[in-house]
């Protein structure tokens, strides 16, 4: 895929991711929000994959951060979101998107994503309650979420063969 066209599915995949993030919040009280965000963060791998969907998926998610007035988790987003769509980037076989590697890669960017809040709000927030309240109520209701939607969306993208386009 030349240049330019994957700059183009990269800023169209993080607009996307950003729609995705910011306008479906449900609220999770202090707890912040569950959002569909998460299922473009995995598609990003996919769609334009490889640098361009990382980037993607960490500036999407980031924007969304910043306009939310979560200003103080943008960098933080960024970069979970990053490593989040680089597990499936590594693991996934491009060849067939809807292989156990495919959902290894998407389970453990939902952990690593779970993980990174995790720290973030532990250690250097030091929201040391809220940290571990947000573990255990909210943060794996938002992964659950995130990796449902994505993989149902992967579905119908490989059943449309759609995914052929993109690369």
């Amino acid at each position: 895929m030349h240049t330019t066209k994957k700059l183009t599915f990269a800023a169209i995949m993080a607009a996307l991711t950003f729609i995705a993030t910011r306008f479906t919040q449900i609220p999770i009280g202090a707890l912040g929000y569950v959002h569909a965000g998460d299922a473009l963060v995995l598609l990003c791998a996919f769609i334009p994959g490889s640098t361009y969907g990382i980037l993607a998926a960490g500036i999407g998610s980031m924007l969304a951060d910043i306009t939310s007035g979560y200003m103080i988790y943008a960098l933080p987003t960024f970069i979970i979101k990053a490593l989040m769509c680089l597990c499936v980037v590594l693991l996934s076989n491009k060849q067939k998107p809807l292989s156990y590697r495919t959902i290894l890669g998407m389970v453990l960017g939902c952990i690593l994503m779970m993980l990174g809040y995790f720290i973030f709000d532990y250690f250097v927030m030091g929201y040391r309650e809220l940290a571990v309240v947000q573990m255990i109520f909210a943060s794996w209701t938002q992964a659950v979420f995130g990796l449902v939607c994505a993989y149902v969306l992967l579905v119908a993208l490989v059943k449309a063969k759609a995914l052929k386009f993109f690369r």
